[in-house]
Order: C-alpha cells, then structure tokens, then sequence
C-alpha cells in the first residue's frame, strides 16, 4: 500500500513538472504595444480615446489597434505626422483630420490603413500631396481635400481607387489638372473643384465618368469651356459652372448629351456673356435653370 501511494505522489509531482516547463502559447496579439506611446501625441491620444476602458498608450495592444474603426485627430492643432502614426489600423473606416495645420504628408503615410472607406483632411495647410499617397486606399469612398494650398496633383494621384465616389477638391490653388488624372475613378458620383484657380481644363479631363452625378466647377478663371467637354457624362443631374465672371462665351451644343442634367447653375459671368441659340436644347428633364438673378424653371424655357 505504501509503494502505491508513493507512485501516485510521484506521478502528481511529474505532471506539475510538466506543467510548469510546458511552453504557454503564444500572446503576441495581446501584448502591449509600445510604439503607440512614440506616435505623434495628437493620434496617441486619438488611439487611446477610441479604445474603451484604455487610458494609458502603454496599455495599447496589436489587437486594440486593429479594432479601432474611427479615429478623430480633427482641431487638435496637429501640424505634422509621422510615418507609421497609423500602423496596426489596418480595420480603421474613417479617418479625420480636417481643421489642423498640416502642411505636409509623409511619404507612405496611409499605406496600412488598407480598409479606409473615408478619409477627412479639409481646412489644413497641405501644399502638396506625395507621389502615390492614396494607392493603398482601394475600398476608399470619399477623399476630401478641400480648403488647403495644394497648387498641383500629379496625374497618378488618384490611381487605383476603383471604389472612390466622392471627391472634394476645391478651394485650393490649383490652376491645371493632368487630363488623365480621373482615368481610374469611374465610380465617381459626386466631384468638387470649385473655388481653385483653373484657367483651363482639357476636353478629355472627364472621360470615363459615366456614373457622375454632380459637378461644381464654379468660381475658377474659365474663360470659355471646349464643346466635347461634357461627353459621356450621361448620368449627371447637377452642373455648377458659374461664378466666372471672364466667361464670355459657351460653344451652342455643350450640354448635348446631358439627358439626365436637373439642375444647371451659370449665374456670375461676364457681362458680356451671350447665351447662344439653343444653349439648352435637348436638356428634356431640366427643372431649373439659374443665371444672375433670375431662376427660370423648363421644360419649356429655352435659350
């Protein structure tokens, strides 16, 4: 009886030995993640709100980054980033950064934030983007960059975002666009470039834009606009062309082909400005029509 209990006292100490020495599986996932504390502190602090029940970035782990599905760094007084401020995000939907002042991006600097669908940066101070800094971004739906100083997007800006719907350009410093620089966004539905500088824009600037609903190109330096430039554009309601006060003239078949065109704004042009017979023939489903002070509904009103 004694021998016995003595094997089973040894089989207890074997097992708690094996217990003991046995390797714990891997908590790589939930292990602290030091580099959140090394970010740029306003998106430190931005990481740290967003994670419930965390309130130190050394507590931050791997997993608690890839959870975070909003990050708001906006009126923070952020004036640059860092590269790698948003690595391990890779779940992050929306992004906003409006109302600081940035004024320039690193290089690569949205590269893992591979599921963004919106990405918020108006009224900053950027002058300019880096080469291929959207390319990552291929579930973005809305790019907003409006209200900064960006005098020049080079004509890959924009390559790759297959799934992008909603662009804000506008009120920035631009004077030209590349004619290919939409060529890969035929998914766009709403596109503002309002309020920049541009003097010309090439014929073929929207080609491809089948699925475009809305169009502001107000308050620019148009002096005129090519015949063709609207081509193709067969699902646009809406068309912002005014608030150009050199324009003086509009070739007569411009809008042809504008089927599905609602509402045309060309209020703010040139005195001097002559409406051509016919201007708006074939627009069959206008509703309004505004030029100066005058808003005249259609069908019927033809100029």
């Amino acid at each position: 009886m004694m021998a016995a209990a003595l094997a089973a006292l040894l089989l207890a100490v074997a097992v708690a030995t094996t217990a003991v020495l046995a390797p714990r599986p891997a908590q790589a996932q939930t292990m602290p993640n030091p580099a959140v504390c090394d970010r740029t502190s306003q998106i430190r602090d931005a990481i740290v709100a967003a994670i419930s029940g965390v309130t130190d970035c050394a507590d931050v782990t791997s997993a608690h980054l890839t959870s975070i599905q909003e990050l708001d760094a906006s009126e923070t007084g952020l004036t640059a980033l860092l590269a790698g401020d948003f690595n391990g995000m890779t779940r992050l939907r929306l992004l906003q950064l409006q109302n600081n002042m940035l004024t320039r991006l690193p290089s690569g600097i949205f590269d893992s934030l591979t599921g963004l669908r919106q990405l918020w940066m108006w009224s900053n101070r950027i002058d300019q983007l880096p080469a291929n800094v959207f390319s990552r971004l291929t579930l973005i739906e809305t790019i907003d960059i409006e209200n900064n100083l960006i005098e020049r997007l080079d004509e890959t800006t924009f390559n790759g975002l297959t799934n992008l719907k909603t662009l804000f350009i506008r009120g920035n410093r631009l004077n030209s666009l590349p004619k290919d620089i939409f060529d890969e966004t035929d998914a766009l539905t709403h596109l503002y470039m309002d309020s920049n500088r541009f003097g010309s824009l090439d014929k073929d600037i929207f080609d491809g834009l089948s699925n475009l609903q809305l169009l502001h190109m107000d308050n620019n330096r148009l002096r005129t606009l090519d015949a063709d430039i609207f081509d193709g554009l067969s699902s646009l309601n809406t068309l912002r062309i005014g608030s150009h006060p050199n324009m003086t003239s509009l070739p007569a078949d411009i809008f042809d082909g504008l089927s599905a065109l609602k509402d045309l704004r060309m209020e703010g042009l040139s005195t001097r400005f002559v409406y051509p017979d016919g201007l708006l023939t074939g627009l069959v489903n206008l509703e309004a029509f505004h030029a100066g002070v005058d808003e005249l509904y259609t069908p019927n009103f033809q100029v």
